[in-house]
């Protein structure tokens, strides 16, 4: 029942938009598309649905988007019994041409993503391990990325 009440977050800038989904599912992805985003608008930086869930996927929605070239797309979960991001999600993205970001440093989505995707950590600390993370910021000109990594 919680997940029909999740929180997503449109954040407009003057050349795209962000787009924060927490929970959404399928339903929720639909409104937005119909009725809230403009098919001439650039998508700077996404979030997968609920952990990247099977049953939160829009496929459509997200190939739908205007966008450049990898694209940075968040995927944020860590160990659990659903088996949390789904495979075929995380691949989906990967073969769309997002660039696939995870926020778990240790687990990586999917063999697919692993070859192209890096970890967005910016508050986890392990002992004697590397982590690589994506740092942003947004101003009017846009989102602004800059990679780096972190030893711990």
């Amino acid at each position: 029942m919680g997940n029909w009440l999740s929180t997503t977050i449109k954040i407009e800038l003057n050349s795209g938009f962000v787009l924060l989904t927490s929970d959404a599912n399928k339903e929720t992805l639909h409104r937005i598309d119909k009725h809230e985003l403009k098919s001439e608008e650039k998508i700077l930086l996404g979030q997968i649905p609920h952990h990247g869930s099977f049953y939160n996927h829009s496929p459509a929605f997200w190939r739908k988007r205007t966008r450049a070239a990898e694209t940075p797309i968040v995927v944020s979960f860590g160990r659990n019994s659903y088996r949390h991001p789904n495979k075929t999600v995380v691949n989906d993205f990967v073969k769309d041409g997002y660039k696939v970001y995870s926020t778990n440093p240790i687990e990586t989505p999917s063999p697919t993503a692993a070859m192209s995707s890096g970890s967005l950590d910016m508050f986890s600390s392990i002992d004697n391990e590397e982590t690589n993370y994506l740092e942003f910021t947004i101003d009017d000109s846009g989102v602004n990325f800059v990679e780096k990594s972190l030893t711990y």
